[in-house]
């Protein structure tokens, strides 16, 4: 698995010598304070390759997903896209018709490079567990996944090579991906 200092230059080297590329990225948020930090990481990946890769995607909100036909419109969607976002507070494991929505789209996948990303709350007690249930659905995917938390029990899947937080390997590559100054492994 790749590091996401590793993983952006390769989605920069898939569009090398194209005029623009798009790359997509979806958003599934539970409130507005985790919308805020999902569209600061499009914002940040939209400038690192402005002009040379177009961001395209959409936003969805976890109580849309609650809805059938929403959600299957939601998941077409998201088996399209190169990223999906999940934004949480981490204040409890996913509703069970977001984890139905992830099941979903990632059988729908069709072998595609793609990108599971968990931002959660630091400081929630169940911020680990859902960041742990992103990491397994990610794994059972054969999706890279990527999370602003560093981990404990990472033996199935190892979530940060070289043992860097996100803000480190962030700071590395040059975007500020919204959880840095946190105060944690900084």
């Amino acid at each position: 698995m790749q590091s996401i200092k590793e993983y952006l230059p390769s989605v920069h080297r898939l569009f090398a010598g194209t005029t623009p590329s798009v790359f997509r990225i979806l958003i599934a948020y539970e409130g507005f304070a985790a919308l805020v930090r999902a569209q600061d990481v499009r914002s940040q990946i939209a400038n690192r390759f402005k002009g040379e890769i177009e961001i395209t995607g959409g936003s969805w909100n976890f109580a849309l997903l609650g809805h059938t036909q929403l959600r299957e419109q939601a998941a077409a969607e998201a088996a399209e896209a190169d990223m999906i976002i999940i934004a949480a507070s981490g204040q409890a494991g996913l509703p069970s018709h977001v984890a139905t929505w992830i099941e979903g789209w990632s059988q729908a996948r069709q072998d595609q490079q793609t990108a599971l990303v968990a931002s959660l709350e630091r400081g929630q007690n169940a911020s680990s567990d859902l960041a742990a249930e992103l990491r397994d659905l990610a794994a059972k995917a054969g999706m890279d996944f990527f999370c602003n938390l560093d981990l404990p029990h990472q033996d199935a899947v190892p979530v940060f090579p070289e043992e860097k937080s996100p803000a480190i390997m962030a700071r590395d590559f040059g975007i500020n991906c919204g959880w840095q100054s946190w105060g944690i492994n900084e």
